[in-house]
């Protein structure tokens, strides 16, 4: 705080924060706001008595005693309430290991926009990753912003917004296990989309061809085809849109010689934005945190 202006813009940042902070009292979230609140108290109190001759030790001593006070307060909660933590406002979501009843039950107790806010910015995120994964999945996002538009409008109480959030989850619970239904994995879903979307009126066996040439497609390019920074060499993208078009050749019937040349298109264009080379992609991105 060498400067008058740099004090003056801590202390106008330091009166929007305490305004922000007795408008949410006496919610009983506003308590593990309280330490970091009275820190910045003590601070903006010692600005107007600080010269550059003055001694600051009695101010470092008293955050000091302010910091470990707050670790002690948080020690203490956790060990009384372990696991509960996860549900209460403010904290950001895990929806892989969250209990619907749980969030059903702590929604009924109070601060719902809060609780209904913290789980559509959940849904965000793990709806992110899903349509990386597969682009096809675009309907989610359109659905997932409809409903959004809808509750901004007004259309909708917030009850009702957070149920249609909550049967929104369960219907990614059940995208997100695909997968093993069609006996394909991630990465061979994603393609079987390209190819199938918009339907086509397949048989079970035109159906089981689809997912082999999914299947061989990738087997085919991961052993070998994919080269280090494929994407920025001519010859290399030449070689990955020709294997493409050799193995969807062997696509049924169905697929006439104009839904093939598009299917080539749009399955290059995902490997290109999907895959980077040397067992780099974005699904080794996600698997790792990475988006």
């Amino acid at each position: 705080m060498e400067t008058d202006e740099r004090q003056a813009q801590f202390r106008e940042k330091n009166a929007i924060i305490q305004k922000t902070y007795k408008a949410i009292l006496p919610d009983t979230a506003a308590g593990e706001f309280q330490p970091i609140v009275r820190l910045l108290q003590i601070l903006t109190g010692k600005l107007g008595s600080i010269s550059p001759t003055v001694d600051i030790s009695n101010v470092l001593k008293e955050v000091s005693e302010l910091l470990d006070k707050s670790v002690k307060v948080e020690t203490r909660h956790v060990a009384e309430k372990p696991g509960e933590d996860e549900y209460k406002a403010g904290r950001i979501l895990d929806l892989s290991k969250i209990n619907l009843d749980k969030l059903r039950e702590q929604f009924n107790k109070g601060r719902k926009r809060m609780l209904a806010e913290q789980l559509r910015k959940a849904i965000e995120v793990r709806l992110r990753a899903l349509y990386m994964l597969n682009r096809s999945r675009i309907d989610y996002m359109e659905k997932f912003q409809q409903l959004i538009d809808e509750y901004n409008a007004g259309s909708m109480n917030v009850e009702e917004y957070y149920r249609r959030l909550l049967e929104f989850v369960k219907g990614l619970d059940e995208e997100e296990k695909r997968d093993l239904s069609e006996n394909l994995n991630e990465e061979e879903l994603a393609i079987y989309d390209l190819l199938v979307n918009p339907p086509l009126k397949m048989t079970q066996k035109d159906i089981w061809s689809v997912k082999k040439v999914a299947r061989d497609l990738l087997e085919k390019l991961k052993s070998g085809t994919w080269v280090l920074d494929w994407r920025k060499k001519q010859q290399a993208r030449a070689s990955v849109r020709l294997c493409i078009e050799e193995i969807l050749e062997n696509l049924p019937p169905i697929f006439t010689a104009e839904i093939y040349q598009q299917k080539c298109g749009l399955v290059y264009q995902h490997i290109y934005e999907s895959y980077y080379g040397s067992g780099s992609s974005v699904y080794t991105s996600i698997a790792e945190g990475v988006y």
